[in-house]
Parts: structure tokens; C-alpha cells; sequence
């Protein structure tokens, strides 16, 4: 609780002297939404045409604090907050299934591992994003709930998370995989009715957007900026580290009166021909994502933002947490992991795989680095019980 505090506390200085300024281009869409929303000029970047570039969870949620009369640096201090109470949950999610030292050093590695706090001093959803992750995955691990108790909850997580980022998509499916395969405590038929109630519950809040979007835009599309991100991640000048900051001038259209569905459509395509005529490059390129899907440090389209005090910073807070959960992996088979850690496992690596269809960045992955955090420190914990114990037989 102190040191939850503490976040709360040096974040709030941290948001005061950032003041209202957004440096980054999301912010400011997320932001401009959000107003445009409680102004009640709908969903719109400009506040006159109607938009599905960025997707609704998060503006929407701004949009609860901005109708309260709430300010960029509120917005700001409210993210620490969410930041804080990630660290007290995963602290009970820990306690449940290690010892307390493995519980302790849950919120501990939270604090330390810096890119945590520098993100919720940003209007991102990631922050958010992450806490709706270790709700979901405290669910799964709740003994207390049944099957449908479990799908109707995991539903609403799971589908305000899609709607906060997309991409969660697809843990919306390892998880349903993992429900089917490992909750071996339920009989078949309440696991496929689990399964059944989280993706019909997922669907309707997703689809609520979808319908929005093909009487809006005419099209039901669940974002306009998959397009580019693919194109970002899949052109000539891509690298394995480039994402947003590729440059693809050489793809961008004259003044073709393209609207924003098809001009994602026409950026998804420029990414389909780039991938088709250079399959060699396109499979080398993908593999190195994945494997940057794990890196400390990224190319940033905002070169201000960048350091070489950042990126070492980084490297020794993101360093020993990607060493120790390496060491995890390695002892599987001396220290079995349980159904539930194979399941926080799978989902840390397996998104290296899916985001890298893109691009892979520390902020996309920084939910899942909570994730990361709970598997480390449930294997500090383990290794103090074994030590104890050695030591108790010992003497």
C-alpha cells in the first residue's frame, strides 16, 4: 500500500510538471476525441467527419472524467492511479499462488521497472489496458467463480479490452484455448459453455463498434489504422525496429479523394504487394520483429523522446526481469509451473508472434510485461521456499 501510494504521489509531481502539453500524435487523437465526444460532436478527430482510426475503449473512458470536469493533468494523475492499483492486484494474484516474497516482490518489480511509470504519464491506453489484463487473468485464477459467473466477466473484460486495443484479439482466443485444454476442474460441457458466454458477451460489445462504424463510415470495419500500421511494419524502408517511424512517403497517395476506410484498404494492400514480391524479406523481417518483440529500446518517431539515459535505463530494469523470466523457462521442468503461470507464459511469448504481423514496441507490450512481472516474481518465490527449505533441513 506504501509504495502503491508512493506511484500515486511521484506521479502526480510527475504529471504537474509535464502539464498539459501532449507529445506524442495518439495522445492527441485520444484526446481530441474524447472532447469532441463530450462537446457532442461524436466520434471524430476533427469534430465534423466521423472516424474508426483510433479504436473507442480509451477515449471513451476519457471521456467519463472529461464530462467531470477533469484536465490533462487529472488525466494524467488518474493513470498513475490505475498504475497503483495494477501493483496492489497482482500483489493478491501472486500471494494466491506463491509465498510473500514472491507477493512482495510483485509491486517492487512494478516500481522498479521504470517504462511503467513514463507510460502512464502519457494519455495511452496501455495503462488501462493493463489492469483490465491482470482482472481478467485474477478471474481465471479465482477458485470462487463458476463457468458462467467466469465467461460473463471475462466476456466484458475481454471485450472492453479489444476495444481499447484490438490486438487483444487474439489473448481473447489463448485464453479461450487455455479454458478448453487446462480448467480440467470443470466437466467439458461448463468449459464450452464458459468459452461460449466470454466470446458471445466479447462479441456484442465489440459488435456494438462494428455497427457504429458501417452506418458512420459504411463499412463494418473495426479500425481505419491497421492499414498503416501493416504498411509501417511491411515496405521498403521497414525495420525490425522502425515501426511508426518508417518512412512511407513513397506509398502515400496524390489528392485521390480516398476516404478513411479505403485508404486503410489501399495501405493494407500496398502491405499484401510488398510481402507478395518479397516473400524472402518479408519472413526475414517478421522474425526479427518477433525477436524485437523482447528489446529494451525502439526507434521513436518522436526523436525528442529518445535518450541514451532512457535506453540504458531500460536495460537494466527490462534486463534482469527478461534474465530471470529466461531462468523460468529453462527449469520448467526441475520447478513445473502450474496450469495458470504455462498460461501467463503463453501469452507473453505468443504476442511476440502476433503483433510482429505489424510491428512490435515496448508500449504495445507493456501489458503483458505485467504479466512478465507475475510469472518472475511467483519465481522468486519459489526459489526462497526451496532455499528455506534447504536450509531447514540442513539444520
Amino acid at each position: 500500500m506504501a509504495l502503491a501510494g508512493l506511484v500515486v504521489l511521484s506521479g502526480a509531481v510527475y504529471s504537474l510538471r509535464l502539464g498539459s502539453a501532449l507529445r506524442f500524435v495518439d495522445e492527441r487523437d485520444y484526446y481530441a476525441i474524447a472532447q469532441n465526444l463530450v462537446h457532442g460532436r461524436g466520434y471524430s478527430l476533427n469534430g465534423v467527419t466521423a472516424t474508426a482510426f483510433r479504436p473507442p475503449g480509451y477515449p471513451l473512458f476519457l471521456t467519463l472524467f472529461i464530462a467531470l470536469g477533469a484536465n490533462v493533468v487529472i488525466l494524467r494523475i488518474l493513470n498513475f492511479v490505475i498504475l497503483a492499483a495494477s501493483m496492489l492486484l497482482l500483489y493478491r494474484f501472486v500471494h494466491g499462488r506463491s509465498d510473500w516474497i514472491g507477493a512482495a516482490a510483485a509491486p517492487v518489480l512494478c516500481a522498479g521497472y521504470m517504462v511503467l511509470f513514463y507510460t502512464a504519464g502519457t494519455l495511452y491506453p496501455q495503462t488501462l489496458a493493463g489492469l483490465l489484463l491482470v482482472i481478467a487473468m485474477s478471474v481465471l485464477a479465482s477458485n470462487k467463480l463458476g463457468w458462467l459467473s467466469s465467461g460473463l466477466l471475462l466476456g466484458l473484460l475481454f471485450g472492453m479490452l479489444v476495444l481499447s486495443v484490438i490486438h487483444f484479439f487474439f489473448s481473447l482466443a489463448v485464453v479461450a484455448i487455455w479454458i478448453l485444454v487446462a480448467r480440467t476442474e470443470w466437466r467439458r460441457g461448463a468449459r464450452l459453455g464458459s468459452v461460449a458466454v466470454m466470446a458471445t458477451i466479447a462479441a456484442l460489445i465489440v459488435g456494438i463498434w462494428v455497427l457504429r462504424n458501417e452506418r458512420a463510415l459504411g463499412a463494418p470495419v473495426l479500425t481505419t489504422n491497421a492499414g498503416i500500421t501493416l504498411l509501417h511494419g511491411n515496405s521498403e524502408k521497414a525495420g525490425w525496429n522502425s515501426g511508426a517511424s518508417t518512412d512511407i512517403s513513397a506509398y502515400v497517395p496524390g489528392d485521390s479523394g480516398l476516404n478513411e476506410v479505403e485508404l486503410d484498404a489501399y495501405y493494407r494492400g500496398q502491405a499484401f504487394n510488398f510481402i507478395r514480391h518479397n516473400k524472402g524479406r518479408a519472413i526475414r523481417l517478421y522474425a526479427l520483429k518477433v525477436l524485437n518483440w523482447f528489446n529494451y529500446r525502439n526507434d521513436l518517431a518522436q526523436k525528442s523522446e529518445s535518450s541514451r539515459a532512457r535506453d540504458i535505463l531500460m536495460l537494466v530494469t527490462y534486463g534482469p526481469l527478461l534474465l530471470l523470466f529466461t531462468a523460468r523457462l529453462l527449469l520448467a521442468r526441475r520447478l513445473r509451473p502450474s496450469r495458470l503461470e504455462v498460461l501467463l507464459i503463453v501469452l507473453y511469448i505468443a504476442n511476440a508472434f502476433a503483433y510482429a504481423v505489424w510491428h512490435t514496441r515496448i508500449r504495445y507490450r507493456l501489458p503483458y510485461d505485467l504479466l512478465l512481472i507475475a510469472v518472475v516474481a511467483m519465481f522468486i518465490g519459489t526459489l526462497a521456499a526451496a532455499r528455506r527449505r534447504t536450509t531447514q533441513t540442513a539444520g
